[in-house]
């Protein structure tokens, strides 16, 4: 790496080095820094606890939600689920105080997604809730699934295992190391739900969560040795260079730890997200399955047309869940092997047929129509298989987020260069130009989709972009010429 030779930056440079030495034997030799360096550090762990907190109970409520709607409560002793319909005004469970708590929670708390919140109330009495407010498109709360356990539970699950307790205790947080003495969580009345300070760490800070965390109370204790300072008395030159050569892999590592942090965060909140969308995928197509099974089972049927409707419904919600389960498969394959495409000549009137034939009673079922054209292309070079579930993909999109009556085109065309465009035409919103490359990452969605009813995995378009790039092609995203937008596949050329 070359740097810029002039003297202003090396004067900067200069003064830089000189302000950081200074500063860094200041602090050895007074104590009011040194206190104060405990105060901001305490105040920066302070934060870190609460933000990893804070992504913990929001994760746990979403993985303990998501098994009341399996009923899978096998590993999670003195769990209880109830469910309040906020339209209906029904409880199917639980006594006058937790259903005051979960009307509390639909009244006050507002949302353009599901929202999280540990609840402690003194109602309770040893127990703790977990609520999970849900919403409709206009931000109006629908329902409330609570989550109730034995407080001591909770607090363990939080704080005493899994990975909250490792980043908390197992590694060092921010510019300090906690453990069982130096984190007291209280609920709003003050009483201790977990830790205690012990005496002798008497730099505290406290603050009240929010979010999630609403009323709950933090406190974090360190002493006057929690952080490293030099002694008192002159210190040696080489000293002086050692503490210099630290403080810059001080610096490095925070900021490492800062990318990693955000990272993490990240990572969680979009699992979180992917098992919301997946449990909704899921739970729609297994109930419509479920009541036609059913009909059928028990003759309820009208008439021989009604039979045919059912079995087409079963039909198509059994297809659509074997669509998410394809992607997640696929998407999850190709995260430890690599993907390896087949490289054939795939007849284009052959391949449009199946698809159509896999979405024909989808796109019937959303009021719409699906015209395909491959006349001008016989064939391309790729993997039918791969390539017919990535073009299903682009289809399904088409669909989901069109008007009712629309016309989705499916064509082909050959361009320059031996070179075939695939394209996927409908009328629907459209994608902002600013958005069109970043939809093709997991679990990516346009604002307006994550308060939508029709939401999903996210994985839908990073499928298609793993397919077509292994295939050596490329996709992206454009305007249609009727309005909407077009998606394009772009592979070779092959022989008829």
């Amino acid at each position: 790496m070359r740097f810029p030779r002039n003297s202003l930056f090396w004067l900067l440079a200069a003064a830089l080095g000189a302000t950081t030495l200074w500063s860094s034997v200041s602090l050895m030799h007074d104590t009011t820094q040194a206190r104060e360096l405990v105060v901001q550090v305490s105040a920066s762990v302070l934060h870190d606890v609460v933000m990893l907190t804070e992504s913990r109970v929001e994760a746990l409520a979403l993985e303990s939600a998501a098994r009341c709607a399996t009923r899978d409560l096998r590993r999670a002793p003195g769990m209880a689920c109830v469910h309040y319909d906020v339209r209906a005004g029904t409880l199917d469970s639980g006594g006058a105080p937790l259903s005051a708590i979960l009307k509390a929670e639909a009244a006050r708390r507002r949302g353009d997604r599901p929202t999280v919140r540990l609840v402690t109330d003194s109602s309770l009495g040893e127990n703790a809730a977990l609520t999970v407010v849900r919403h409709d498109d206009a931000g109006t709360a629908t329902a409330v699934d609570g989550i109730i356990m034995p407080r001591a539970h909770l607090m363990d699950a939080l704080f005493r295992e899994g990975p909250l307790a490792a980043a908390l205790f197992d590694a060092p947080l921010s510019l300090a190391q906690l453990d069982s003495g130096s984190l007291r969580v209280s609920d709003v009345q003050g009483r201790t739900l977990f830790g205690v300070i012990q005496p002798f760490n008497r730099f505290r800070t406290s603050a009240r969560g929010t979010g999630a965390l609403d009323g709950i109370g933090f406190t974090v204790g360190l002493s006057g040795w929690s952080v490293p300072v030099a002694n008192q008395g002159r210190v040696p030159l080489p000293t002086l260079w050692h503490n210099g050569i630290l403080i810059l892999s001080t610096i490095l590592m925070v900021v490492v730890a800062a990318v990693s942090t955000r990272r993490e965060l990240l990572l969680a909140r979009a699992r979180s997200d992917f098992i919301a969308g997946v449990s909704h995928d899921l739970r729609m197509p297994l109930a419509q399955v479920l009541l036609a099974g059913e009909t059928l089972a028990l003759q309820r049927e009208r008439d021989a047309g009604q039979r045919v409707t059912l079995a087409s419904s079963i039909v198509r919600e059994a297809r659509r869940l074997m669509g998410l389960v394809d992607n997640v498969l696929l998407y999850s394959r190709t995260g430890a092997v690599k993907l390896e495409p087949q490289r054939d000549d795939v007849s284009l009137d052959a391949l449009f047929s199946d698809v159509v034939e896999s979405v024909e009673l989808a796109v019937q079922d959303a009021g719409q129509q699906l015209a395909t054209d491959a006349s001008p292309v016989p064939a391309v070079i790729g993997d039918r298989s791969l390539l017919r579930q990535a073009i299903v993909n682009l289809v399904d999109n088409a669909v989901k987020y069109g008007p009712r009556g629309q016309q989705v085109t499916l064509s082909a065309l050959r361009t320059d260069g031996g070179r075939v465009h695939i394209t996927v035409d409908d009328h629907g919103p459209g994608v902002p130009i600013a958005d069109r490359a970043r939809v093709f990452a997991p679990y990516a969605r346009l604002a307006h989709d994550q308060v939508s009813e029709r939401t999903g995995t996210g994985l839908g378009l990073a499928v298609v972009q793993q397919v077509v790039t292994a295939m050596q092609g490329r996709v992206w995203l454009e305007d249609a010429p009727g309005g909407g937008t077009r998606a394009v596949i772009e592979l070779p050329e092959g022989k008829p």
